[in-house]
């Protein structure tokens, strides 16, 4: 039997995806069912760690979205969900 996340999300992510066109923010939504079976790093890119953050962060793509999650145990907690282009910048502006 497969080990089960719970994913959990911040007021942070919920705001922005409030924003976000109905159609994409139900394929984010979609998306997020893959963080409860395994959010670790597994072929095609789909989700990768992210160097220099301790505890760690990891980025989900969706289309031109990109999620970023930390993983507590059991639980994945959903921190944001970004624009591709605004990822460096908002990445940059999270290690200080």
């Amino acid at each position: 039997m497969q080990r089960k996340f719970v994913v959990k999300t911040s007021k942070t992510f919920l705001k922005e995806i409030a924003k976000l066109y109905p159609d994409v923010a139900l394929d984010i939504t979609k998306a997020l069912k893959i963080l409860e079976i395994s959010p670790f790093p597994f072929g095609k890119g789909l989700i990768k760690k992210l160097k220099g953050f301790i505890p760690p962060l990891y980025r989900l793509r969706v289309g031109d979205y990109r999620v970023l999650y930390r993983i507590t145990g059991d639980e994945v907690v959903i921190l944001r969900v970004i624009d591709r282009k605004e990822l460096e910048r908002e990445l940059k502006k999270m290690l200080g």
